[in-house]
């Protein structure tokens, strides 16, 4: 018995592994990379480097397939040559013949689960990065195949056309003139920028006797610009002028396999679906609202101080004490603090700088340092008025015995109080996105933000759970849809091998179709469960529709 399962499990291996590699040559020869790269301008050179990170990825897709073809024709061929008809003359029960086709179905589930799960998202990440730092090429080999850059962005697109594209220049050269290291650059000779709006009308033209263009892939979206020399601009509605310099950008370059779900390994879906918050897209939403928030406990620390007559406190960051005191309080647009009749006092040893200013209207705004995480600090702008200036002086000061006038006077790099501070730290983003937790605040566009923020989590949670009904159900399909291939293999005797096939690949389909479905039902609200009933339903249907049809068609 044991010789005779190695026989059935030989052939199957040997008709397994041709068909893998005759399907995934063809789906990559036929235009499987182009498709999966999705981005204009990518060369023969960058094709064969990004090809052994996306071979893995038909590979998963073409295994069960080529599984499906084999037992097809390996079983049908055991009818045809009645091997099975020896069989049971023998006294050999004919159904445990398909544990080969048991085995090879588990190895399949086992290798689409784990390729879907974990090799897949890493190969997309490698690809992902492997684009971004190679945009400069792309964009050259787009040139100068096919004559022209395009740029999209958010209100229309950008062409550069030019006939010569230049990139060996002298790095050392570009960097000696204080440009960026970081950065790529392109040349370009005679370029010509057009520019179209939303409806692909023209809206500027401009043409150069040179540009440079940089890439800046430090950043997420990469983001290109452009600086023409000696130029003549023609803009819609204007005359044509002639410039030293003219400026395009910065603009997005959307690269392919965007930050997604989908491309997400299962440690990292777990993990997100547990923290939510750690997602890019709600991360974002997560530091806009808590922004909203801090810039709400501002103003209401400041109220309260101005109403009850205390000065309000703030900290530089070289230990100044300065003490702001109010007659009122009034909030403007973008939650600044706006304060009336304002006395500053300052705690400044040194007699050539002010330690008292006065101003009848003064603001505290908000400023965020452009960094990770972002930094928070406050300044103070002293503004004058038509009746009275802004007044600085220091009591025993040489230099500032009289008082000095100005327009407007700003005290900068102040720290956010540490009352608000604290205030803000009990804001956590599982505090925003749990409904049960109440955060005191009575304003409603942070109520209606942090709603928004909860569907999105919400949203994004169900996303999760229905790509993860979708993957360990596309791997463990293998399980009923190759057992159903040998058998429609058995039952057709190999005499319509192609037949039996493609009957074989209709549950195939249904499956995936199956799938598909209850993935898109699982995605919406309120039909989570009726989605996943559809992916394991259409499972657990198909393993009957197996368990009948060895009963039936199949002797033993």
């Amino acid at each position: 018995m044991i010789t005779l399962h190695n026989y059935v499990l030989r052939e199957l291996l040997k008709t397994f592994v041709l068909s893998v590699i005759a399907m995934t040559a063809l789906f990559t020869i036929g235009g499987g990379v182009f498709n999966v790269v999705r981005y204009e301008g990518v060369g023969a050179a960058e094709v064969f480097t990004i090809l052994p990170m996306l071979i893995p990825i038909f590979v998963t897709f073409t295994l069960p397939l080529a599984a499906l073809f084999a037992v097809t024709m390996v079983y049908g061929r055991l009818a045809a040559d009645n091997e099975l008809v020896a069989c049971r003359a023998a006294g050999i029960n004919v159904h445990r013949l398909f544990a080969s086709t048991i085995l090879l179905s588990v190895f399949v589930a086992l290798f689409s689960l784990v390729f879907v799960n974990y090799v897949i998202p890493g190969m997309i990440g490698q690809v992902r990065l492997f684009v971004r730092s190679n945009v400069r090429g792309i964009a050259e080999q787009s040139l100068r195949t096919k004559g022209y850059i395009a740029w999209t962005r958010g209100h229309g697109q950008l062409f550069v056309t030019a006939p010569r594209a230049v990139s060996n220049f002298d790095p050392g050269a570009l960097r000696a003139s204080g440009w960026d290291p970081k950065l790529d650059y392109l040349k370009v000779d005679s370029p010509t920028f057009l520019q179209l709006t939303d409806d692909g009308e023209v809206e500027r033209l401009t043409t150069a006797e040179y540009a440079w263009v940089q890439f800046d892939s430090t950043k997420d979206p990469v983001q290109v610009f452009a600086t023409g020399k000696n130029a003549r601009d023609f803009q819609v509605g204007n005359h044509l002028a002639h410039v030293e310099e003219q400026y395009f950008g910065p603009r997005d370059i959307v690269l392919p396999f965007p930050n997604n779900t989908g491309f997400l390994s299962l440690t990292a879906l777990l993990e997100t679906l547990v923290y939510p918050w750690k997602f890019d897209d709600i991360a974002d939403a997560v530091d806009t609202l808590r922004e909203l928030l801090l810039r709400y406990h501002l103003r209401e620390y400041c109220r309260t101080r101005v109403e009850s007559g205390a000065p309000i406190h703030l900290v530089d960051g070289d230990g100044r004490q300065y003490y702001i005191s109010a007659a009122t309080l009034d909030a403007v647009e973008r939650g600044r603090v706006q304060l009336m009749e304002v006395r500053v006092t300052c705690d400044e040893d040194d007699p050539a700088l002010p330690s008292e200013y006065s101003a009848p209207l003064a603001r505290v705004e908000l400023v965020g340092r452009d960094q990770e995480p972002r930094v928070y600090q406050l300044q103070v702008r002293l503004m004058e008025t038509e009746e009275t200036p802004v007044t600085t002086a220091h009591p025993g000061s040489t230099t500032y015995q009289t008082a000095r006038t100005k327009t407007e006077l700003t005290i900068g790099d102040l720290n956010v109080p540490d009352d608000v501070m604290a205030t803000l730290a009990l804001c956590t983003p599982a505090a925003l996105l749990d409904p049960a937790v109440d955060l005191g605040v009575d304003e409603p566009r942070i109520s209606e933000k942090r709603a928004e923020l909860q569907d999105e989590a919400v949203a994004l949670q169900r996303e999760i759970r229905s790509l993860l009904h979708f993957r360990f159900g596309f791997g463990l399909s293998a399980l009923v849809t190759i057992l159903m291939g040998a058998v429609l293999g058995v039952m057709f005797r190999g005499n319509r091998a192609l037949a039996a096939f493609g009957l074989a690949a209709i549950p195939f389909g249904i499956a995936m179709l199956l799938m598909i479905m209850g993935r898109q039902t699982a995605e919406k609200a309120g039909t989570e469960i009726l989605g996943a009933s559809i992916i394991w339903g259409g499972l657990i249907g198909l393993a009957i529709a197996d368990c009948v049809m060895i009963r039936v068609g199949v002797k033993r």
